[in-house]
């Protein structure tokens, strides 16, 4: 009598009790409904919270979680617009900008407007704009890389131009948003958990609805969706729109936590979202993502700031923890593609010898 394992596509017939003992059913079904890429982010989290109990414990106190939690929450929200746009096989390089405008419009807009028409006012035009990046790059097939460094250049130099280096008066953001920014719950910043729920919806929209699956379909391949009847061109551009809402939430809820924003207010996120999204586990080739793992890094890198800065130690420090992150982020995402027959295959290319003709 042979015992029964769970694989992909049916069942399969072990030829002895010692694979069985190996390998459950239960840790093969979740091996499959779990890809170890997903699980990189919170390995690492982890790492990270047990280090700072070790070496760094006011990393816990009140006041620095507080900061914390508003710093992940304003990352989220930006990482989620980077991941929408990966998952479709490009890469956002207008975020900086995109940021920068919607916290420099939140405080602009004060007095002139009321708050929910600012509101509407930020998003349309950061969603607007994405949308036209992402229509080049859909029907004229542009490169993503160069439409994107464009448009962040243009904005951020029409800003400057419209602006200047004072968005107001006071200079200060709304003060719903900081109203917003300064509260808590749990210990935990108001930020962080709308972020939450703006990634849960995301998560919902992603999987359980046509538009959704047809973003990771379009990232999978793009001619394939193409023959199966999918508009991949007016995807891309709604994806690149709905990524601009998240940059546009991202600078306001980032205007509301330093209350008097500035030019260079989104210029960290340009290197620190492409970080998120690779140690969440997301192809930058394309296709299909984990939202749970996404706020899982994003709950990393400012915990991993905040210890550094506890530790006294330089900006710099954190760019090469960053770098050396991102490398490890995308190596292991490469990795677990190859698999393990792939590694192998990869290993012995290198380790045959050469021989002469």
């Amino acid at each position: 009598m042979h015992n029964e394992v769970l694989v992909p596509g049916g069942v399969d017939r072990a030829p002895s009790s010692q694979n069985h003992a190996r390998s459950s059913p239960r840790r093969t079904d979740l091996k499959y409904r779990v890809p170890s890429k997903y699980l990189a982010s919170w390995i690492a989290l982890a790492a990270v919270l047990i280090i700072a109990i070790v070496v760094q414990p006011a990393t816990f106190d009140r006041f620095s979680v507080l900061l914390i939690t508003a710093l992940a929450g304003c990352l989220l929200l930006a990482s989620l617009g980077q991941n929408l746009v990966v998952m479709v096989g490009a890469i956002d390089l207008s975020v900086p900008a995109l940021i920068t405008l919607a916290a420099a419009l939140s405080a602009h807009l004060v007095g002139e407007v009321g708050s929910l028409e600012a509101f509407l006012i930020i998003v349309v035009a950061s969603a607007g704009i994405s949308a036209i990046s992402g229509a080049l790059i859909a029907y004229l097939r542009l490169n993503a890389l160069i439409v994107t460094f464009a448009m962040n250049a243009v904005v951020a130099s029409g800003l400057i131009l419209w602006l200047g280096q004072s968005y107001s008066s006071a200079g200060q953001a709304d003060k719903w948003l900081v109203d917003i920014a300064s509260g808590s719950w749990l210990n935990v910043s108001s930020v962080f958990w709308l972020a939450l729920a703006v990634a849960g919806a995301v998560a919902f929209l992603l999987s359980h609805t046509r538009l959704g699956r047809r973003v990771a379909a379009i990232g999978d391949n793009r001619q394939a969706a193409h023959i199966l009847g999918v508009r991949t061109g007016l995807g891309i551009t709604t994806t690149f729109a709905c990524a601009g809402i998240c940059y546009a939430l991202a600078g306001m809820a980032l205007a509301g936590v330093v209350k008097i924003p500035n030019a260079t207010i989104g210029a960290q996120y340009q290197l620190t979202t492409i970080t998120v999204v690779a140690i969440a586990g997301t192809s930058f080739a394309g296709g299909g993502s984990s939202i749970a793992a996404l706020s899982g890094a994003a709950l990393l890198l400012p915990t991993l700031t905040q210890i550094l800065a506890l530790q006294n130690l330089s900006p710099g420090a954190l760019y090469i923890v960053q770098s050396v992150l991102l490398v490890g982020a995308v190596s292991l995402n490469i990795w677990s593609q190859l698999g393990r027959n792939g590694w192998h295959r990869l290993r012995s290319r290198f380790s045959s010898p050469v021989t002469s003709p």
